[in-house]
């Protein structure tokens, strides 16, 4: 799921892998045509993803009875600007796909409160779109750019899955071997913590309660006290299952997994994302709370039409990170094709493995969730 502002904007369904080439552009919404947005109150959005030979993305909603696919094969015209504040820049689409995605994003902006939309597409390592539409500044009537920061929220699971991965293929950790000896410091009341693997926390089967966010979601402040907390708050709670019995989802296995990471490397997480990850891509828009940008780069966010500061979540590895479309693209290559080397073959068909048939009951296609490391679906 894709979280801003605490809202729930764009729902991951189903990751559809093609039999013969399981990534062949990209295998998720968020990587391929980002979508990012802000919202006056909550609302729901829906996005099936298909990464066929036709890249297609679908949204639709009973509200407005809307359907749309993004982007078709035949896309190689070149459209400039859209008018008003909706713009496409430097895109080789059709005027078909151009149409598309103007009618999602005013689906966005006029039926969900949504305020702002940046997205961008990638294909073979090249940008075929990318644009933005609505208001970063309801009061200036300012439009963002591409430029323009968001928090990615659940999105960041991915770069410390990745971040994990990168460790294992250094020959210095082993998902398989119990979190407790990477990280001393994590104890629970429950013995049964000992057998909690790297692995479980990627996969959802740690047993663990799911989200201790205690001073975490922070409006214009980067207090990063949160791995304290969390540490101290795990030392009194149980296991709600056995470790790698139950898949349910869980945002404290994804902070307990940041801190592995510095833990294992000897560095901050967010020095070792942008030493092993985002520097590498060229994904210099990317940034953690740790990082001292300027937040007034950050997309405003409203409540109920009272602008309101910008929104922090400590929780690097949950969901701290804060980045744009184009930067997500490039981070979306990894797990392609196209990817530069950052990740091994080997780790990337283990991160897209169906770890949740190893778990209690769950047949392959009755699943609301069907996990991966990192991925909410594999399917």
């Amino acid at each position: 799921m894709l979280w801003y502002n605490g809202l729930k904007i764009v729902e991951r369904k189903k990751l559809m892998l093609n039999k013969k080439n399981k990534l062949k552009r990209f295998i998720a919404c968020c990587l391929t045509a980002v979508i990012f947005g802000t919202l006056s109150h909550v609302q729901n959005v829906s996005a099936d993803t298909k990464t066929n030979d036709d890249l297609l993305i679908s949204q639709s909603s009973d509200t407005t009875e809307n359907s749309v696919e993004l982007i078709d094969a035949d896309s190689k015209g070149v459209l400039d600007k859209i008018d008003g504040t909706h713009q496409i820049e430097n895109t080789k689409v059709t005027e078909k796909t151009q149409a598309r995605m103007d009618q999602l994003a005013k689906v966005l902006l006029q039926f969900y409160g949504v305020t702002s939309v940046q997205y961008a597409m990638m294909d073979h390592g090249e940008y075929v779109l990318n644009g933005q539409a609505g208001y970063s500044n309801v009061e200036a009537k300012k439009a963002p750019t591409e430029d323009t920061l968001y928090g990615v929220a659940s999105v960041s699971k991915m770069y410390v899955t990745a971040a994990v991965m990168i460790l294992e293929q250094q020959g210095k950790l082993d998902i398989d071997t119990p979190v407790y000896k990477y990280v001393p410091e994590f104890t629970m009341q429950d013995e049964r913590y000992k057998d909690i693997t790297v692995r479980m926390l990627l996969n959802h089967t740690s047993g663990l309660l799911g989200s201790t966010f205690h001073n975490s979601m922070l409006l214009g402040d980067r207090d990063l006290e949160l791995k304290g907390s969390l540490l101290e708050a795990l030392s009194k709670q149980r296991l709600s299952s056995n470790p790698g019995e139950l898949p349910v989802y869980c945002n404290d296995g994804f902070s307990l997994a940041e801190i592995v990471v510095e833990k294992v490397s000897g560095m901050s997480y967010t020095e070792f994302l942008h030493t092993y990850i985002t520097g590498p891509i060229g994904a210099n828009n990317t940034y953690t709370p740790a990082d001292s940008f300027n937040l007034a780069k950050m997309c405003n966010i409203y409540n109920s039409g009272k602008r309101m500061r910008p929104e922090i979540l400590t929780s690097i590895g949950a969901g701290g990170i804060i980045s744009t479309a184009k930067d997500l693209c490039k981070f979306g290559q990894l797990f392609t094709e196209q990817n530069v080397g950052i990740l091994s073959k080997d780790s990337i068909n283990c991160m897209q493995s169906k770890q949740y048939l190893d778990k209690l009951w769950f047949e392959d296609d009755d699943n609301l969730f069907s996990f991966g490391l990192g991925w909410d679906s594999v399917q």
